[in-house]
C-alpha cells in the first residue's frame, strides 16, 4: 500500500474511486522497476493486486463505500496465458519443490543446528505449514498423544505508525522515534480463516516433547529477563529468552541451509510446495492433501500433480481389457 498503491490512488477519494483510475495505478506499477533493476514479476503485481482489493472489500463492508470498483476487474494476467482470446485460462506460476533425496539432505543437516531447527523444517517439509502458522503453534494446541497439531493462529509482523504529530520526524513509521502499534502479533486466524488439525509423525512428536523440555530450561535460566507479552503466551518456536521466532530470522536459516546443502537458495515457500509434492508421490488423496494443506479449494492441490498416478494408470488398464474382452 505504501510503495505502490498511496503515490498513485492516495489523493482520490474513496468514493470518488472508478475502476479506470485502478487500471491507470496498475499499467504504471507494472512498469515500475524493481529492487534488482527489471519490472515487478507479475507474482508481485498480482498479490498487490489481491491486498488493495481486499482493502477495498473492507471499505465496503464497512459502508465507507457502497460498491468495491474491483470487482469485476481482472487482475494482472500471467505472461504464460495458453490463449490470447481468452486470458480467463491461466498457467499457475513454476511450483519449486525440492526432490525427496534434497529434503533428507536439508534435514539432516537441520538436525545438527538443534531439537527447534529440527521441529521447525520436519513441519515445514513433512507436514506443509506455511511460515506464518508454524511459528504462531502454542503449545495449548500440540496433542503429542494423539500426534495432532491444532492449526488456527498464525504470527506476523504488524506494520509501525507514527507516533508524532503530522508525521513531522520525516521518517518512515518503522524510523520513528515515537512509533507505536507495531511489530510481531500472534492472531487467531489462518490464511483461509479455516481451523483445522494436521497429523504428525513420532519423530514430529518427540521432537516438541525434547523441545518442551529445552524450553523449560531456558525460561528457569532467563528468570526475570524471559520476555512473556500477552501475544507471545505459550509460543513453541522461541529464542532463549523467550522472544518469538521472526519471519525474517525463520527466513535466513532456511536460505543458509539450502545454500550450504543444496549449493542454492530456495524459498521458505518451497518447503510447503515440497511437502505437497511428495505426499501426492506417496499415493496421498487430493483430498487428503487438501486438508493437511488447508487448501480452501481442490483445484489449489491439483497443481502439484505433475504425472498420473499408478492408480490412474491400473484404472485404464481395467477399462482396456473390459473394452477389448480381455478379462
Amino acid at each position: 500500500m505504501t510503495d505502490y498503491i498511496l503515490p498513485r490512488l492516495g489523493s482520490k477519494a474513496l468514493t470518488t474511486l472508478a475502476s479506470s483510475d485502478i487500471r491507470r495505478a496498475f499499467a504504471d506499477i507494472a512498469q515500475q522497476t524493481s529492487r534488482r533493476g527489471g519490472t515487478l514479476s507479475w507474482y508481485r503485481q498480482r498479490n498487490i493486486w489481491r491486498v488493495f482489493s481486499m482493502v477495498l472489500t473492507a471499505a465496503e463492508r464497512a459502508g465507507y463505500i457502497a460498491r468495491n470498483p474491483m470487482r469485476r476487474m481482472r487482475a494482472p494476467s500471467a505472461p504464460n496465458v495458453r490463449n490470447a482470446a481468452d486470458s480467463a485460462v491461466i498457467e499457475s506460476p513454476r511450483l519449486r519443490a525440492l526432490s525427496a533425496e534434497e529434503v533428507r539432505r536439508v534435514m539432516a543437516h537441520a538436525e545438527t543446528l538443534g531439537t527447534q531447527a529440527l521441529v521447525r523444517w520436519h513441519l515445514g517439509l513433512y507436514v506443509g505449514l506455511r511460515q506464518s502458522e508454524c511459528l504462531g503453534i502454542v503449545w495449548d494446541n500440540v496433542k503429542v498423544s494423539r500426534n495432532e497439531i491444532l492449526i488456527d493462529r498464525q504470527l506476523y509482523r504488524q506494520a509501525w505508525m507514527h507516533g508524532c504529530d503530522d508525521d513531522s520526524c520525516g521518517r518512515r513509521p518503522a524510523s520513528c522515534p515515537s512509533r507505536h502499534g507495531g511489530g510481531l502479533r500472534v492472531v487467531r486466524t489462518t490464511k483461509t480463516n479455516q481451523i483445522r488439525t494436521v497429523p504428525i509423525t513420532d519423530d514430529i512428536a518427540q521432537g516438541l516433547s525434547n523441545l518442551y523440555e529445552e524450553q523449560q530450561e531456558q525460561r528457569a535460566e532467563a528468570g526475570e529477563r524471559w520476555q512473556e507479552q500477552r501475544d507471545w503466551k505459550n509460543l513453541v518456536f522461541r529464542r532463549p529468552w523467550g522472544a518469538p521466532i521472526s519471519p525474517s530470522d525463520d527466513w535466513r536459516q532456511w536460505q543458509e541451509m539450502t545454500q550450504t546443502v543444496l549449493g542454492r537458495r530456495a524459498r521458505v515457500h518451497d518447503a510447503r510446495h515440497s511437502s505437497a509434492t511428495l505426499m501426492i508421490d506417496a499415493g496421498a488423496p487430493l483430498t487428503a492433501v487438501r486438508d493437511v494443506l488447508g487448501h480452501s479449494r481442490i483445484d489449489m492441490t491439483s497443481r502439484y500433480v505433475g504425472t498420473a498416478s499408478e492408480a490412474a494408470h491400473d484404472a485404464i488398464r481395467a477399462v482396456t481389457r473390459s473394452l477389448s474382452g480381455r478379462g
